[in-house]
């Protein structure tokens, strides 16, 4: 006894069920509004279904095979990521952002004390040389 198929707009059938990784061979079986059972002609469906997804290396959580009744050459295979994988991948970087935000704003916090400290060292400059203008420039005066 297989499993039966759901109809859908579109003439899709739609079967979910779970999948071995690697190879499975399959044919499909047509059951006619009567009773009577119509197999596919030909040779058996050959699918190959990865461990992981192609293109996030992410472990296969679902994988959809497309295909046309009597067509046994041509079947589709579509892999989707694990999504408890892909939730528990996505905590961990979620916490190196927070680890990277957090030390960005140590770092602006020290930028902020450095741009103050600076704004002092400036600030006595001028006053120096405000200060010491008057002298240096007697100085220069009685120099020459």
């Amino acid at each position: 006894q297989a499993p039966a198929m759901e109809w859908h707009e579109g003439h899709t059938w739609t079967l979910n069920i779970q999948l071995p990784i690697g190879e499975v061979n399959f044919k499909v079986v047509m059951q006619e509004p009567q009773g009577s059972v119509r197999w596919e002609e030909g040779s058996d469906r050959q699918i190959s279904i990865p461990d992981t997804t192609p293109v996030s290396g992410a472990p296969v959580g679902q994988a959809s095979v497309t295909c046309n009744f009597n067509d046994v050459h041509n079947s589709r295979v579509e892999v989707r990521p694990d999504r408890n994988f892909m939730r528990q991948q996505l905590k961990a970087v979620e916490g190196r952002v927070m680890a990277i935000q957090e030390k960005k704003r140590k770092l602006d916090k020290k930028m902020a004390a450095l741009a103050a400290g600076f704004k002092v060292i400036m600030v006595l400059y001028k006053v120096t040389i405000c200060n010491y203008a008057p002298i240096l420039q007697a100085t220069q005066q009685g120099l020459a």
